[in-house]
């Protein structure tokens, strides 16, 4: 498991720590112990501490209002809900709601700290932080996709003709991180000629890519982007054209 994973990890305990309280405080009783007895922190250290936590009586609600989304085609449906939406994350109402359902989770796993703590410190030690996929060889270059000790991202690179010729980065998630509250890259791709590089990446968290374009022979980025895309695409076999949806 590769570094970039450690905070998935982080929002998964949250999640499971949540749980193991709600469970609790609803009269569910202790999880089985587990059968290993190597386990670092069992269920029963979980369901404890959810079990001196204080739950808030409720959660914030969010307000109701009648809302009918028309699709493409004439296609209708009821959306109470549709007014949460912002993608200019601008609308006050919105961000207020946004904020009390945060400070209600921060209030009910604040209890759970010190074991989320335990849990993660765990977790991230069992994983190798320098780790590197096998490289395979496509079109005259060995491809690689490897990560760097204390950094989240992946770094895609290649070699030509040999595994131990000199490195070319094709991207850096790292560097192209920077100044992101969020960053993925989503699927690249390399024309069949080698000379441009295609990749998707998004930084905004929903799933929206913007698709971007790289000479590698002059290591520049080409001005052509398109926004708002799945994560995929195809070269033309001539190299002149890429395909995407």
């Amino acid at each position: 498991m590769s570094a970039h994973n450690s905070l998935r990890w982080a929002g998964a305990l949250s999640a499971l720590t949540l749980t193991a309280l709600m469970l609790t405080a609803a009269g569910c009783g202790e999880p089985e112990q587990p059968d290993s007895s190597e386990a670092g922190v069992t269920a029963a250290q979980v369901a404890e501490a959810a079990s001196s936590a204080s739950v808030p009586l409720a959660a914030p609600k969010a307000a109701t209002r009648a809302h009918t989304v028309r699709a493409p085609h004439g296609a209708e449906r009821s959306d109470e809900y549709y007014w949460l939406r912002d993608d200019s994350r601008a609308n006050p109402e919105m961000l207020a709601y946004l904020e009390a359902e945060n400070a209600w989770a921060d209030a009910v796993l604040k209890p759970l700290a010190p074991l989320q703590a335990t849990l993660f410190d765990e977790l991230v030690g069992r994983i190798k932080q320098d780790d590197s996929t096998a490289p395979y060889l496509d079109n005259g270059y060995w491809y690689y996709t490897r990560y760097e000790t204390g950094q989240q991202y992946p770094i895609h690179a290649r070699r030509k003709d040999a595994t131990d010729a000199p490195e070319e980065v094709l991207l850096d998630g790292n560097a192209r991180a920077a100044g992101h509250s969020f960053y993925q890259i989503g699927d690249w791709a390399v024309s069949p000629d080698n000379r441009l590089l295609a990749w998707f990446e998004d930084t905004a968290g929903r799933n929206q890519f913007t698709l971007r374009f790289r000479d590698l022979v002059k290591g520049v980025d080409l001005p052509v982007t398109r926004s708002g895309l799945s994560p995929g695409g195809v070269w033309a076999g001539d190299s002149a054209g890429f395909l995407y949806v």
